[in-house]
């Protein structure tokens, strides 16, 4: 699925590991909306994660490895959940727009110095 600012062309949605993956279509819709509410780019720094690379992640960080990532890819190989940084906003910004928009207890949400993890989770998740 593509939208006016995100699909194929990005290169961080596939897994960098293995080149498979799409966000899901929800997901492409999310960072659409989140693109249009601030007026700015939105550079994803990771989007899908095969199992083995999302392993390595973790061991780099010398922490264990979650089994219900966002980003992880499911049966159809997609994700559901993005590492976003938003052009002249701060994380602080665009984690307070998606914890208070209609839909925001199914997301989950991390808010990190460099930018902010969105994903969609049934029940919602915050860190």
């Amino acid at each position: 699925m593509n939208t006016e600012h995100f699909g194929t062309q990005d290169k961080m949605i596939p897994c960098p590991c293995c080149g498979r993956g799409e966000l899901s279509p929800g997901m492409h819709v999310l960072l659409e909306l989140v693109r249009v509410h601030f007026q700015a780019p939105v550079t994803i720094n990771s989007g899908c994660r095969c199992r083995k690379h999302h392993m390595a992640i973790y061991v780099e960080l010398g922490k264990e490895a979650p089994d219900d990532s966002d980003h992880l890819l499911d049966e159809r190989l997609w994700s559901h959940g993005a590492d976003i940084v938003v052009k002249g906003h701060t994380p602080f910004e665009v984690y307070n727009f998606l914890n208070n928009c209609p839909f925001a207890s199914v997301l989950a949400l991390g808010i990190y110095d460099w930018g902010i993890h969105v994903g969609l989770r049934e029940g919602g998740k915050r860190w």
